[in-house]
C-alpha cells in the first residue's frame, strides 16, 4: 500500500484535480468561520463503532488503519480519529473551511489536510483502508436533467472511493433518508415550521437509501449496512431546541437548507416572520418541537452507512 500522502498520475492513476471552492449550492468559505458556532460531530461516536468493527472484520486492529476523511469541511472528525488511527487525511474543495481544519488540527503527527475534490481523489489505487464521506453527497453537482445518470456525480465518488480503498477497506457514509427530510413530518422541527419548501427541495438531493444500496453494489461494493442515529443532533441539544435559533443567522449557518436562500433573503425573512414569530408568540412553537422530538427518538436525525470492498 502506498503512502496516503502520495499524489500520483499515469497509467492506472488518476491526476490531482482542479480546485472546487464550493459545493454545488452552499459558498462554505463565506460561512467557514461560524460554521462550528452550534454546529457539532453529529455521529462521530458511531463512527469510531464502525471503524473498529471494520478493523476486527478485516483482522487488524484500528491503530494499523490509514483514513481519508473525504469531504472533511472544517475537520471536526480529524482530531478525534487521528487518535485512535495510524494515519488520517482530510481533504476538501473549500479553502475557508479547511482553514478553519487547520486551526483545529494543528501539527497532529497522524493528520494531515489537502485541498481537492472527492470526484477525483489525488491518491492511488488502494491508497487507504477507510473512506469516511460524512453529510457530502447531497453538495456534489447535480446533473442538469433526471435522468438513469441523476446520481451519476455521487457514482462517481463512490467508484473513487472503492479505487482508492485496499480489498477489505470499508467506506463510511453519513446522510439522511427520505423520512428524515420531508416535511411536514420530518424529525427536524425547523424543516417543517420554517422553511418546508426548502427541505424538500434539499430532500431531492439526497440519494434514497435503495438506490443507494444500488450504486454501492453497482461500483463493487458488497457488506452494505446502515442505521439510523437516533440519540444525537446535528447542533448542541441546548441550541437546536432554541425556538429562535432560526433568527440567527450564525444559527441557521450550520444547516445548508438555508443556503436556499442566499440570494432571497427577504422571503426567508417573510417565513420567519408570518412562520416562526407568530407561534412563539402564542406558545405553540414547544407542542411542534415537542412533536418533531418524539420522531427523532423513533427515525433520527441521519443515518450511518458501512459499505466493504472486497
Amino acid at each position: 500500500m502506498r503512502q496516503p500522502g502520495e499524489r500520483t498520475t499515469g497509467a492506472g492513476r488518476r491526476p490531482a484535480c482542479a480546485q472546487q471552492d464550493l459545493s454545488a449550492y452552499e459558498k462554505y468559505s463565506r460561512l467557514s468561520d461560524r460554521y462550528d458556532r452550534i454546529r457539532i460531530p453529529f455521529g462521530l461516536g458511531r463512527v469510531c463503532e464502525a471503524i473498529g468493527e471494520s478493523a476486527r472484520l478485516s483482522g487488524r486492529e484500528t491503530a494499523d488503519l490509514q483514513i481519508l476523511d473525504a469531504g472533511c469541511g472544517t475537520g471536526q472528525f480529524i482530531a478525534r480519529l487521528a487518535a485512535e488511527v495510524r494515519f488520517i487525511v482530510g481533504l476538501d474543495g473549500s479553502a475557508g473551511m479547511l482553514q478553519t481544519a487547520q486551526a483545529r488540527v494543528g501539527n497532529l503527527a497522524r493528520a494531515a489536510l489537502l485541498r481537492g475534490s472527492v470526484l477525483a481523489l489525488p491518491y492511488a489505487d488502494r491508497s487507504f483502508d477507510g473512506v469516511l464521506n460524512n453529510q457530502v453527497l447531497h453538495h456534489l453537482p447535480p446533473e442538469p436533467t433526471p435522468s438513469a445518470e441523476r446520481y451519476g456525480p455521487q457514482r462517481q465518488f463512490l467508484a473513487e472511493a472503492f479505487r482508492v480503498l485496499a480489498p477489505g477497506g470499508a467506506l463510511w457514509i453519513g446522510t439522511c433518508n427520505q423520512e428524515q427530510l420531508r416535511p411536514p413530518t420530518s424529525p427536524y422541527w425547523y424543516l417543517n415550521v420554517v422553511v418546508p419548501e426548502a427541505a424538500h427541495a434539499l430532500a431531492d438531493r439526497y440519494v434514497p437509501m435503495d438506490r443507494l444500496e444500488e450504486l454501492l453494489l453497482a461500483v463493487g461494493f458488497r457488506d452494505i449496512r446502515c442505521s439510523a442515529i437516533v440519540d444525537e443532533t446535528h447542533f448542541t441539544l441546548a441550541d437546536y431546541l432554541n425556538a429562535e435559533g432560526p433568527m440567527d443567522p450564525a444559527w441557521r449557518s450550520g444547516d445548508s437548507v438555508f443556503a436556499w436562500y442566499n440570494d432571497a433573503q427577504d422571503r426567508l425573512a417573510e417565513h420567519l416572520r408570518k412562520r416562526l414569530v407568530p407561534r412563539i408568540e402564542n406558545g405553540t412553537i414547544q407542542a411542534e418541537i415537542n412533536t418533531s422530538e418524539a420522531r427523532r427518538a423513533r427515525v433520527g436525525h441521519g443515518v450511518l452507512l458501512t459499505a466493504q470492498r472486497p
